[in-house]
């Protein structure tokens, strides 16, 4: 069944809000609060709500759902006009308000005894950018929304807020997409093989190598990380039982003894770590208590 949703105030939080609700729910009507006429223009001319409003109470009394998009004192404010509107039973009101017990406390004091459910909430989602202009569809993909239930919230009141918010907080579409470039690499792939054009099947090994050398694996949020060391190791007895005699209490992700290329006796050991504190340690200990050459990648 559609729904009317009233998100008031079209900053970056609220307008991406729209902007996916919009994209998971099109049969929904969409209306927008914001006392700037540039940003209620923006968010009509991209499409991100149907309606828009300079006066909060004019579209309160149409939604099935309104959501406070809005600075603290503002939205304390308007959750303590909206007990004196008529709005339609049952309706839920929510908020995005970082700061919780105030806003809580306002619709306790506020909403008690009305015909309206309410929960807080908090996505925690954001950018260095503002305003309407900068909405993006994705800024909540896996990003934690947190909902601050109470006595005004019933069980069915989180699940009609998690189906119409699910969508803004997976990247679906863009793992769907992904899995289809994946496929049409692996069609071409197969197709070479089955030719035999050993140059494209070079060529692909060699463009994925290059890829994953060029990706940004210490970042946080990218590839699961590992913090890589090189020992340059002569072909000795014990060599790496004294090694990882040394790395004792260290947490060693892999280890591996590459001798591809080499023309003497010695071999490449590569040591993979958690994390960049025991990598620096490790690099320590080995310096000092061996010549062995020691590279960090």
């Amino acid at each position: 069944m559609a729904k009317t949703i009233y998100i008031a105030g079209l900053g970056l939080i609220g307008a991406s809000m729209a902007l996916g609700i919009k994209r998971d729910h099109p049969d929904y009507e969409i209306l927008g609060y914001n006392r700037s006429q540039a940003s209620r223009d923006i968010a009509l001319k991209k499409g991100m709500i149907d309606r828009a409003t300079d006066d909060f109470a004019s579209f309160a009394p149409l939604a099935d759902v309104i959501i406070l998009t809005l600075p603290i004192k503002q939205t304390i404010a308007f959750i303590k006009e909206l007990a004196d509107l008529d709005l339609k039973e049952g309706v839920i009101i929510s908020d995005a308000g970082s700061t919780k017990s105030a806003i809580v406390e306002a619709a306790e004091e506020y909403l008690t005894g009305k015909p309206v459910r309410f929960v807080g909430a908090h996505p925690m989602a954001g950018s260095h950018k503002t305003g309407a202009a900068s909405a993006d569809v994705n800024l909540f993909e896996n990003a934690y929304y947190i909902f601050t239930p109470l006595r005004l919230t019933s069980p069915d009141t989180l699940e009609e807020m998690k189906d119409l918010l699910s969508g803004l907080l997976s990247n679906r579409e863009t793992i769907l997409d992904r899995i289809e470039d994946f496929k049409e690499r692996l069609d071409e792939i197969g197709q070479a093989m089955t030719k035999g054009d050993e140059e494209q099947i070079w060529n692909f090994f060699n463009q994925a190598r290059e890829q994953r050398q060029a990706m940004e694996i210490h970042k946080r949020g990218g590839v699961d990380s590992s913090y890589d060391l090189y020992v340059d190791v002569p072909d000795e007895e014990d060599v790496i039982l004294r090694i990882l005699e040394l790395l004792r209490g260290t947490s060693l992700v892999n280890i591996h003894i590459n001798e591809e290329n080499r023309e003497d006796v010695h071999g490449i050991l590569q040591i993979s770590f958690k994390n960049a504190q025991d990598l620096e340690r490790a690099e320590r200990l080995i310096t000092e208590n061996t010549d062995y050459t020691v590279v960090i990648k």
